[in-house]
């Protein structure tokens, strides 16, 4: 079975869940949100699903957006899926992405190179933000009204390093 479940979260019409004993989708996976091709489960999964290739001592955490998801390994690299049409996903394209069992593959470029330590979206977002172990913080996706933080109201596929300089 999934065992106990030490954390969760919720987009629209799926949902993610991390137990003891890996990390499970269940709902809605149109864009490919769930890190798993259709052909696998179908478009819907009605019942939690364990990733296969993604053990739970692996993920540090994991974040789902409106249709999109992250997860965060302990390495400090983030993967992500789904829907990327604003480049929420910070790949450089806007393709959605399905990927079977495998957000390893990563979220784009981390120009630093430095490990994420921490993501944050919204589950209503289209948006994106990371900050690395020195306190840099990146953001991708998109920035209709400048929730980037960049300077512009541009979406961005990549990840762009937001400044917080007022001079």
């Amino acid at each position: 079975g999934i065992g106990n479940v030490k954390s969760l979260s919720a987009g629209l019409a799926f949902s993610l869940f991390k137990s003891d004993n890996g990390l499970y989708v269940a709902g809605n996976n149109f864009y490919g949100q769930q890190c798993i091709l259709d052909n696998d489960v179908g478009n819907n999964v009605m019942t939690p699903y364990k990733l296969e290739n993604i053990t739970s001592t692996d993920v540090a955490t994991f974040e789902a957006i409106k249709t999109s998801s992250f997860v965060m390994f302990k390495d400090g690299t983030v993967g992500g899926c789904g829907r990327n049409d604003f480049g929420q996903l910070g790949l450089g394209v806007n393709l959605n992405i399905k990927l079977p069992d495998r957000p390893r593959a990563g979220v784009g470029f981390i120009p630093s190179g430095l490990p994420i330590i921490k993501l944050g979206v919204g589950p209503s977002s289209e948006s994106a933000f990371f900050i690395n172990s020195v306190g840099d913080v990146y953001a991708t996706g998109s920035n209709d009204r400048g929730q980037l933080g960049v300077g512009d109201n541009i979406d961005r596929n990549l990840l762009t390093k937001v400044s917080f300089d007022n001079s």
